[in-house]
């Protein structure tokens, strides 16, 4: 008799630790989510009646939060121990423990009370990992993308004949003793001359001239290329030796223009003009003149000091100009990696992958949002 009645009796304390449970445990309504921003984030569960258990409910709840898995295994909430609750609320409640760092990892499990005030064992425990949650978090980051196809316009003029003669000069403001003048050609997608052309618009023929004076009565002349055509440099920079001549203006002379195409105007462009003495471009930003000048659609003169030219784009992008760019970045990691966190913030949609594995099943990630006010991130566990 004395056994069966001590079988029957833990047979009663089973079906009560097992009536009742407290499952599917979620942070902001999701499960152990990444990039948490709330510093009160919401906690939620629901409940799971035994198999023939019926008019259940929960009348008590305690929420244990800890820095580490292990320390809630040990039911120690060093976080936050919200202690015996009495309340049905199952959903929504606010964390109410100190201020958690950007990146943490923050584990937490709950037991409930049932309507009989009997304790139910421990949930599985849940996580949620804070997200960025300072400016300066981002500081190590910057914007990666492709080349931008933007165009980057100097200075352009045009002519219905070859043989207009067209200058242009930049002031250096002062007498200043040269080691060399760079040219940089233009880099222009023109449809009509058939798309991206390098050296666009450079002119067949041309001179490079230095003066102390703005109207060249006296000049020294340093490249002459008038008497024969010259071959279209491409994307290659020209440079020519000045030996140290003094001089306080830097003038191109175009004597024979190039053609955009048959039947087509001429044309002659430069993207920048450089002088160089002990080693800096001393004509960075100094204004430039000329005898005829195209002002619009993005061309002007005073773009020809201004640090800026095309650059050439890759091939690929040329050969297709509207398919999605795949950025690549491969990382050398010499030490043993306890947990690896990716954040990504994007003007547009992202996936990530590692070593060919997707970091995550989201598709379309992060959501759509006006991102003239705001760039939302994704954060991966990789």
């Amino acid at each position: 008799m004395k056994f069966s009645l001590f079988a029957t009796i833990a047979a009663c304390l089973a079906s009560q630790a097992f009536a009742l449970a407290p499952m599917f445990l979620r942070c902001e309504n999701r499960v152990d989510p990444l990039g948490i921003e709330a510093t009160q984030p919401r906690l939620s569960w629901q409940l799971q009646a035994a198999a023939g258990e019926t008019n259940k409910s929960q009348s008590a709840y305690r929420i244990l939060v800890a820095s580490t898995a292990g320390n809630l295994t040990s039911d120690t909430g060093d976080l936050w121990d919200s202690g015996k609750v009495a309340s049905s609320e199952s959903k929504a409640i606010r964390y109410a423990g100190p201020a958690v760092s950007s990146l943490q990892a923050v584990h937490w499990k709950v037991r409930v009370w049932d309507e009989a005030d009997q304790p139910t064992d421990w949930s599985g425990q849940a996580s949620w990992t804070v997200g960025l949650l300072d400016q300066t978090d981002w500081s190590g980051a910057s914007w990666i993308g492709a080349a931008n196809t933007t165009p980057v316009l100097g200075y352009a003029v045009e002519s219905s004949t070859a043989d207009a003669v067209k200058w242009v000069q930049v002031d250096l403001g002062a007498d200043v003793p040269l080691d060399s003048v760079v040219i940089r050609p233009q880099y222009h997608n023109d449809p009509g001359a058939g798309g991206w052309v390098a050296g666009y618009g450079f002119p067949v023929r041309f001179k490079v001239e230095v003066s102390s004076v703005a109207d060249f009565s006296t000049a020294t002349v340093i490249a002459d290329y008038t008497g024969e055509d010259f071959a279209n440099p491409g994307h290659t920079a020209l440079s020519f030796p000045a030996s140290g001549a003094t001089a306080r203006y830097v003038r191109f002379t175009a004597t024979k223009l190039w053609q955009r195409g048959p039947g087509l105007n001429y044309v002659f462009t430069l993207a920048e003009i450089e002088a160089l003495s002990a080693g800096s471009n001393i004509a960075l930003g100094k204004p430039v003149d000329a005898n005829d000048s195209y002002e619009g659609s993005g061309w002007s003169k005073n773009q020809l000091t201004d640090g800026k030219w095309q650059q050439a784009l890759p091939p690929a992008l040329l050969a297709n100009p509207n398919s999605a760019i795949l950025l690549r970045k491969e990382l050398a990691i010499t030490k043993p990696v306890k947990r690896a966190l990716a954040a990504i913030g994007t003007v547009g949609y992202s996936e990530l992958t590692v070593n060919g594995t997707k970091a995550s099943d989201a598709q379309l990630a992060p959501e759509y949002t006006d991102y003239r006010k705001r760039v939302p991130y994704v954060l991966h566990d990789v």
